[in-house]
């Protein structure tokens, strides 16, 4: 659920650039997974309209066993934090993550 398009591309251009300069990795921006299941908790919260929110997958051989991994998510930090929204004016609430019928409430 994007509303920003070009924000977003320009986003994902300079973190994909960055991840592929300083590590080697690819990203390879949602060609393998749907994004259209109702367990994505953003289709769930009442801002969606006005909010724009992205699926992050790391694979597991990235957060688990690569000795680089705290320096790869420094980048993913530096990298989203130039162009996320810092106000909290649409911060998810921990009630927003209670909510029936998507799937996370066994693991709160």
């Amino acid at each position: 659920m994007i509303h920003n398009i070009p924000s977003f591309n320009s986003m994902f251009t300079d973190f994909s650039t960055r991840m592929q300069k300083e590590f080697e990795l690819d990203c390879d921006r949602q060609r393998r997974y749907d994004s259209a299941s109702k367990k994505i908790i953003a289709r769930h919260l009442n801002y969606t309209d006005k909010v724009n929110s992205i699926i992050i997958r790391i694979a597991w051989s990235v957060t688990c066993w690569d000795i680089r991994r705290i320096q790869i998510a420094q980048v993913i930090a530096d990298s989203f934090g130039k162009y996320l929204d810092t106000s909290n004016k649409n911060k998810i609430s921990p009630s927003d993550l209670t909510k029936s019928g998507f799937g996370y409430e066994e693991n709160l």
